[in-house]
């Protein structure tokens, strides 16, 4: 093997190992916010910030808030405004909230510069809060006092944080599913999910492709069911729809009018038939012992079976387009055949 081989083989490897290696989960991406600070003390107390919540395992999210937003951000957080915290969240990329406030104090009669911290999750709620004071504080001290602070508060966030759960079914089954791009498998599925807005998108074969903006909270678990539309509009047999609402099946929906129809042309039919076997009274002048009189009924049974069918083409239209099904009546010496035709 030859050194150059040699020295490829290695790179290569930690190359894949780069490549294949699981990404840090949004759940860990973090927005620090300075308030009541500025110049050096400023730069060393974000610095401090940072490297402990590196070293904590979790990821700095970098910004340009302007000094009166920064101010906003942290009068939010004292307020619990979960919009506002949110909204935050969201401008930077970030799931946790970290503000920093330094106020200066008396203790004893000695001024004390105090460090109150807090880590915020979306909904505004505090995972974790606490303080440091620093007595005859430098820079570097107060750096010290920050590097403590978070570790200690992102311990504490760490253990009351809940994981996210993302649960997809789909009608049709096992069709495709990608969050935020990424293919994920086919549904039912469950996952674990950062917290914040993603886009969902359900896809099968045959079927219009649906794509959704979801919210996931911290700690929720979260059930969606997706039933895709076919392409030709109809939506699936004997299921909901994405909305909650009954959708009746297919053939049942469009066969009901025609049967209506087809009774309606039975009875036409019958009447019909009554008509052309009634008898009268006299024939011939001469008055008949026996005859049938079934004119009249023909009759109303002919206008009843025109109703019905009036009836069962309007409630057709009201349904939507026809299928192929149609009544047949046909008479015949002696009487009427009536069925139905087409495709069902």
């Amino acid at each position: 093997m030859t050194p150059r081989l040699r020295l490829s083989l290695p790179i290569a490897v930690v190359a894949l190992l780069v490549a294949f290696a699981p990404t840090r989960a949004a759940a860990e991406r973090a927005v620090i916010v300075v308030g009541n600070s500025k110049g050096k003390e400023l730069q060393a107390v974000t610095t401090a910030a940072g490297e402990a919540v590196e070293q904590a395992g979790w990821t700095v999210v970098a910004h340009k808030l302007p000094p009166e937003r920064i101010a906003s951000v942290l009068q939010c957080s004292t307020d619990a405004d979960s919009r506002c915290v949110g909204k935050v969240l969201d401008d930077v990329g970030a799931v946790r909230l970290i503000t920093l406030k330094l106020v200066d104090e008396t203790y004893q009669k000695q001024p004390v510069r105090v460090v109150y911290g807090a880590i915020l999750r979306r909904g505004a709620d505090v995972l974790s809060s606490g303080q440091r004071y620093c007595e005859g504080c430098r820079d570097d001290l107060l750096a010290d006092h920050v590097r403590s602070l978070i570790t200690d508060l992102v311990k504490d966030a760490r253990r009351k944080a809940n994981p996210s759960t993302l649960i997809v079914r789909s009608v049709p089954s096992a069709a495709r599913v990608a969050i935020d791009g990424a293919a994920l498998g086919p549904a039912d599925l469950e996952l674990p999910i950062d917290p914040g807005v993603h886009t969902l998108a359900v896809t099968a074969k045959g079927h219009h492709p649906h794509v959704e903006e979801i919210t996931v909270d911290d700690g929720q678990r979260l059930e969606i069911e997706v039933k895709l539309v076919p392409l030709d509009g109809a939506k699936p047999n004997g299921t909901n729809g994405h909305d909650g609402s009954k959708v009746a099946p297919r053939g049942r929906r469009s066969l009901a009018p025609w049967l209506v129809v087809a009774g309606g042309g039975a009875l036409v039919a019958g009447g019909v038939v009554l008509m052309v076997i009634d008898e009268d009274e006299v024939e011939g002048g001469t008055v008949v012992p026996s005859y049938r009189d079934s004119g009249t009924a023909g009759l109303a049974l002919a206008v009843a079976g025109g109703a019905a069918v009036v009836g069962g083409l309007l409630w057709w239209r009201a349904n939507g387009k026809s299928s192929t099904v149609a009544p047949s009546v046909t008479l015949q010496d002696g009487g009427a055949k009536i069925g139905i035709a087409g495709r069902f």
